[in-house]
């Protein structure tokens, strides 16, 4: 894992404090975490870099379940790999891109976001997941390696 929740630089706000960064390599397999209907997809930027002026291009794609009312985004995707397309409907576990580096991102990584409504607000805001698989969640370190 190279960043957490709650942290600097970039997981400290209500859209992204409780997303996760994991160290995967360019062209490594992004699969869905949840079931649910594809509803945004970017995907043709190819640049990254440092500073908040590349904060929007990062390819992404974004999930919403329909039972849970949850959303699950999936970011810094290599330019033109998605293997979904808006209105698809994805199982777990199902190919959704490539692993990649694009936008605010000093290295190569995925930046997994759990997103719910806001209705305070309006848009999304992060929502805090208590584990990731077998991994509870308050437990995880930095540079931690994590295996399925």
């Amino acid at each position: 894992m190279l960043q957490g929740n709650n942290s600097n630089p970039t997981h400290n706000s209500n859209f992204s404090r409780y997303a996760f960064d994991f160290t995967m390599s360019t062209g490594d397999t992004v699969t869905s975490a949840q079931n649910g209907y594809v509803i945004g997809v970017i995907d043709g930027y190819h640049g990254w870099g440092n500073g908040d002026k590349w904060k929007s291009y990062a390819n992404q794609i974004i999930i919403y379940d329909t039972i849970t009312y949850l959303f699950t985004m999936y970011g810094h995707l290599k330019q033109n790999s998605s293997m979904v397309k808006v209105g698809d409907y994805v199982k777990i576990g199902h190919p959704i891109a490539l692993s990649g580096q694009t936008g605010q991102a000093q290295e190569e990584h995925l930046h997994f976001n759990v997103l719910q409504a806001d209705s305070v607000k309006g848009g999304l805001k992060s929502y805090r997941l208590d584990s990731i698989g077998n991994y509870k969640v308050k437990e995880l370190k930095r540079y931690q390696l994590m295996t399925n």
